[in-house]
């Protein structure tokens, strides 16, 4: 697989290390980038040298099935019917493509664009059909065999419902502060592990400042976990040009949606309002390793839970989809 981080931010709106970590930084290390590049090194797990890639480009669309939509305060602990608003599928849709700029010894500016989507079916609820984000994609790397050991990140830019009535309201930077460490220089015993911690912050999020983390351990040739949000995986390498997977997902963001006049008078409240949505995935998938750099992953499971969370004022009231299949396919590749 790919040893990349996706930048795409994800509610709980984690970064994501997208292969196994061949290298780990302390925040000691990341301070002498570039000086000391011999006994860096060393503390390499795979000695071989690996090419940065400074090209990064990614795509992938998925199918969640249909499912009932209920409203989160009714039926549960509250004792009262839950009230059905009909069935409703999901299409999703993300890519992205960045360029890294050197800078000096292993530290790189990263610029780009993504766009994400997310399309709705019908339903009674007053929730959009569609939920869509065009943003840039910025960051400061400290980059050894490919992979970022220290990261600042950022993607600003429009994330709304319809492209009606854009404005400073929709506005979002989602960024993310990361670091990864090495194991032994916790515990001597922690060979070929590691832990990612950080901290995300987002403008319109519900949760606006949530620390991060994840670990990473290498087990042996074949085996590897990858317990890092938002696609923690178990991974068997079944040979070098295929990998299978168990594992979850997190998808999601916050947005400003539009304003929808046919809404019931009662539910008029939710116009213009900021959403938060939510998805929760687990699975499994085959990941088809064209070349070391270029990949083809198919990948299917369950969905347990979708939300849609109205969190500001008034209109304060969340929504809950039942759980639904789910189908997905991805493109990645650098070069």
């Amino acid at each position: 697989m790919i040893s990349t981080f996706r930048s795409r931010p994800v509610s709980p709106r984690f970064p994501v290390v997208a292969a196994a970590l061949s290298l780990a930084l302390s925040p000691a290390i990341a301070a002498r980038a570039g000086t000391d590049n011999k006994s860096v090194t060393k503390d390499v797990v795979q000695q071989q040298e690996e090419k940065t890639m400074l090209n990064a480009f990614e795509i992938d669309t998925s199918y969640v099935g249909s499912s009932d939509f209920k409203d989160h305060q009714f039926g549960g602990s509250s004792g009262l019917p839950a009230r059905s608003y009909g069935d409703q599928d999901e299409f999703h849709l993300y890519t992205e493509y960045s360029h890294r700029f050197h800078l000096n010894g292993n530290w790189y500016f990263r610029a780009g664009a993504a766009y994400e989507r997310f399309d709705f079916s019908k339903s009674f609820a007053p929730v959009p059909t569609t939920l869509q984000s065009v943003s840039g994609v910025f960051a400061l790397e400290y980059v050894i065999q490919n992979t970022p050991g220290f990261f600042i990140r950022s993607k600003p830019g429009l994330y709304f419902s319809n492209a009606h009535n854009l404005g400073t309201g929709n506005f979002d930077a989602p960024s993310d502060l990361g670091v990864v460490i090495e194991g032994t220089r916790i515990f001597s015993s922690l060979k070929k592990v590691y832990f990612l911690v950080g901290v995300h912050g987002s403008i319109l999020a519900s949760n606006p400042v949530l620390p991060f983390g994840g670990v990473v351990w290498l087990i042996n040739d074949k085996w590897r976990l990858e317990a890092v949000p938002p696609e923690p995986q178990l991974i068997y390498s079944l040979n070098k040009h295929v990998d299978l997977f168990i594992g979850g997902e997190i998808l999601g963001e916050a947005y400003k949606r539009d304003r929808n006049p046919n809404y019931r008078p009662q539910d008029q409240r939710f116009n213009e309002g900021v959403i938060d949505y939510s998805e929760w995935r687990v699975g499994g998938g085959v990941s088809i390793n064209i070349t070391k750099t270029v990949e083809f992953d198919i990948s299917g499971g369950y969905v347990p839970q979708r939300y849609f969370n109205y969190y500001r004022g008034d209109g304060a009231q969340r929504f809950k989809l039942d759980g639904a299949p789910y189908a997905k396919v991805a493109f990645k590749a650098e070069f």
